[in-house]
């Protein structure tokens, strides 16, 4: 986190370590910084607009980082420039899943699966945990399963996809623990 006037910005460094995203909380912008690795300085490099970012997250080939925002299914992709760390925005998530209140995002360390916290949109508005299936190669993101872990359900749109590397996954992805009953 680099820390601001009385607030702590989420901060993410590139996996080269040549690039630093923070979330402005004052606006919710993404603010880029070219870093200096022997120093660890940092030179500002560009303000991209979104409105009210909550958290980011590189992917581990640090071709793309994906920004959460505090609007319903506000989840937006941006390829990344490996010279300059600079973002280009290419498109927000979409897609027939509802949520709003989103809280973190996370990358599996193999790339292929995002997690994303949030609240389902409809019926419950209970927390739950999205999980994406990442197209390596693209960036893109496929909703895979909504996991519930307050009434211990678990749905799935890709049915064969393995539960508990799933579970595995978030547990790893959040830091934590989940003892909750999960169903197909």
């Amino acid at each position: 986190f680099l820390n601001g006037p009385g607030q702590a910005f989420p901060t993410a460094v590139s996996p080269d370590g040549l690039s630093t995203y923070t979330v402005r909380r004052d606006t919710g912008d993404i603010e880029v910084y070219q870093r200096d690795v022997p120093t660890g300085d940092l030179l500002f490099e560009q303000t991209v607009i979104h409105n009210q970012a909550e958290s980011l997250a590189i992917s581990p080939d640090g071709d793309h980082v994906y920004v959460v925002g505090s609007g319903a299914n506000d989840v937006s992709r941006y390829e990344r420039n490996a010279v300059n760390g600079q973002l280009t925005y290419e498109l927000p998530l979409g897609g027939s899943f509802l949520f709003d209140n989103a809280g973190e995002i996370r990358i599996s360390s193999s790339g292929d699966q995002v997690f994303i916290t949030g609240r389902e949109e409809f019926e419950t508005h209970a927390s739950v945990t999205f999980v994406f299936d990442r197209d390596q190669s693209t960036g893109a993101l496929t909703h895979a399963a909504t996991l519930d872990p307050v009434f211990g359900v678990f749905i799935g749109t890709s049915i064969a996809a393995d539960l508990a590397h799933i579970v595995a996954g978030i547990d790893v992805a959040l830091g934590t623990q989940r003892g909750a009953h999960f169903e197909v």
